[in-house]
């Protein structure tokens, strides 16, 4: 059994707990954060420390986990963001496109769909941006 889930054109096959690609290219199932990001070279691995990092310090009580086969955090028992990485760019998950919307202006430089930011590892998101997109959204996990 077989669900279409929008999330990056990704097909994931509920049944055997493995994740595909829409291009049906098997992707690993990872244990541990700390696998996923150690699967990238070099520029993308230190992006998504540096990601990691600022998320774990902005947010100590979030928790971490692979969800979906990307590392997210949780905050009020309620979905806070995600980091992912892909062939030719790193990925930051808001999941919540109304949100992102009231960003729009800071992030013209750097391309975003629905509830997801696209950026390189060589052009990353500001300390700036960044905060005030994850404070946005734990205010909103905290009224809901």
């Amino acid at each position: 059994m077989q669900f279409k889930i929008g999330l990056n054109l990704q097909t994931i096959s509920l049944s055997n707990n493995l994740y595909f690609t829409n291009l049906n290219m098997k992707m690993k199932k990872y244990t541990s954060v700390e696998a996923y990001i150690a699967d990238f070279p070099p520029g993308v691995c230190e992006a998504l420390v540096y990601l990691r990092k600022f998320i774990k310090k902005l947010v100590p009580d979030a928790e971490e986990r692979i969800s979906y086969g990307i590392p997210t955090y949780r905050y009020l028992n309620k979905p806070l963001v995600g980091i992912g990485a892909y062939k030719d760019h790193c990925s930051f998950y808001v999941m919540n496109a109304k949100l992102l919307e009231n960003f729009k202006t800071e992030l013209k430089e750097h391309k975003f769909s629905g509830g997801t930011i696209h950026f390189s590892p060589d052009k990353p998101l500001s300390d700036k941006l960044l905060k005030k997109i994850i404070e946005a959204k734990i205010e909103l996990n905290e009224r809901l």
